[in-house]
Order: structure tokens, then sequence, then C-alpha cells
């Protein structure tokens, strides 16, 4: 999944149980103003997150 910025729990625990990562980009979301991945909360639901 990529950005994933707007993501809901409930869209969250179903990345948890299939085993979905998320590619984090950060400096498009700073450039395009569309918002920043909330990283914590997505590492304690153990999903895998890459960055650039």
């Amino acid at each position: 999944m990529a950005h994933a910025v707007h993501l809901k729990e409930d869209e969250l625990e179903v990345m948890q149980r299939t085993g979905t990562a998320i590619a984090c980009c950060p400096l498009s979301n700073f450039y395009f103003a569309n918002g920043l991945l909330g990283v914590r909360k997505v590492l304690e639901k153990n999903v895998d997150v890459i960055g650039d």
C-alpha cells in the first residue's frame, strides 16, 4: 500500500491480518501537502513500513 496517510482503524487491522506493508513516501506527502503517515500507530499494529 502506498502512502496510506488516511487509514482508518479497521483498514489498518485488515493490513495487519493480511501482512500488507506500507510504502511511506514522506517527501511526496510533504510536497503535495496531503498528510503524514501515523508511523507510531502503524508500528504498534505490527504493520511493516518501508520509506524513501
